[in-house]
């Protein structure tokens, strides 16, 4: 069921667990967004378009949690304990993808920056995605760090965001820095 509110549209679902049912409305290929912006009790909020279907691309949903701050491992903890894992970022496409969920945001026009998953606190310089431990740009060899980043200033920047020097570049950040967060439903 579908309500307005200033600046967004809410969509009432019984719980986050049941949007992962929704790629049975694809015939011939699989989702690869949804556009969730916000999530407070069982009320999600989301932006227009809710899915589309591609066969080429592995099935994968941002999003995007504007509602708390949380430090970097806070926020990971926070996407697992729903069944999610903090955003990774693999190809082009999917940035284009991560993008769509960021402007779909009413963050987007309060200057927000969001945790991803990423960090090098095991090895300087070296990124990997924390919830699935595969490093950055690995087969695909992509990244998308803003210009002059990494350069982890005062040497404590280890965990990554977006949102500082554009919508989905990317930052290395203090992880006990309180920002919000993306999640990601990959299937």
């Amino acid at each position: 069921m579908l309500h307005g509110r200033e600046d967004s549209v809410q969509l009432d679902v019984p719980s986050l667990g049941s949007l992962k049912d929704a790629n049975s409305g694809c015939a011939q290929g699989r989702i690869i967004g949804y556009f969730v912006i916000s999530a407070q009790n069982e009320t999600v909020t989301s932006s227009d378009q809710l899915m589309r279907c591609d066969s080429r691309v592995e099935a994968k949903r941002y999003i995007v949690f504007n509602d708390v701050t949380r430090t970097f491992f806070e926020a990971w903890r926070f996407c697992a304990s729903m069944g999610l894992r903090l955003a990774t970022v693999s190809s082009l496409e999917e940035s284009r993808l991560l993008e769509q969920a960021v402007d779909g945001s009413t963050g987007v026009t309060k200057g927000y920056t969001w945790w991803i998953g990423g960090t090098d606190l095991g090895r300087e310089g070296t990124f990997v995605w924390i919830s699935t431990n595969i490093p950055v740009g690995y087969k695909t060899g992509y990244s998308n760090f803003s210009p002059g980043q990494p350069d982890n200033t005062k040497k404590n920047e280890h965990c990554l965001e977006i949102g500082r020097f554009g919508k989905v570049l990317w930052n290395d950040m203090p992880c006990e820095t309180k920002l919000r967060c993306i999640c990601e439903d990959a299937n």
